[in-house]
């Protein structure tokens, strides 16, 4: 398992050598099939490892920012949990999560704000607001 903070380095890594923050790019560089369709109302996305191959599902009435989220945080659980599918990745607002789905979160935050001009100066809500995503995850940040 891997420690928040080689999350934010595997993440930090992706970005480096695609020289790209956008999740979409990133999937396509890494081989992994991206698939937008109609999930349940409270399931977000999900990723589905079979023989090493990745490919990611995603709630295709999601606003973009979300998506864009979900992509990461799915990316997160092809990068850091290896050998294993995930269940689905919920509407986490309020709710406690496992560890595993909290690096995910702390993955994909660090791959989309990695490139936020003035991020050291803004706060956690700042950027939050900025991504359009939910308060709530200012505890992965």
């Amino acid at each position: 398992m891997y420690t928040d903070e080689e999350a934010i380095l595997e993440a930090e890594k992706l970005i480096k050598l695609h020289e790209t923050v956008d999740p979409y790019k990133i999937a396509k560089f890494c081989d992994y099939d991206v698939i937008e369709m109609e999930l349940t109302e409270s399931t977000w996305g999900q990723m589905v490892r079979s023989n090493r191959c990745c490919t990611i599902f995603i709630d295709i009435n999601l606003p973009e920012n979300i998506k864009k989220f979900v992509l990461a945080h799915e990316l997160g659980h092809c990068r850091l949990h290896k050998g294993h599918s995930t269940p689905f990745y919920r509407n986490i607002e309020n709710t406690t999560i496992s560890k595993k789905e909290a690096q995910a979160n702390i993955f994909a935050l660090s791959l989309l704000t990695s490139n936020i001009d003035g991020k050291t100066q803004m706060t956690n809500f700042e950027i939050l607001n900025f991504l359009g995503l939910p308060y709530d995850f200012e505890r992965f940040l």
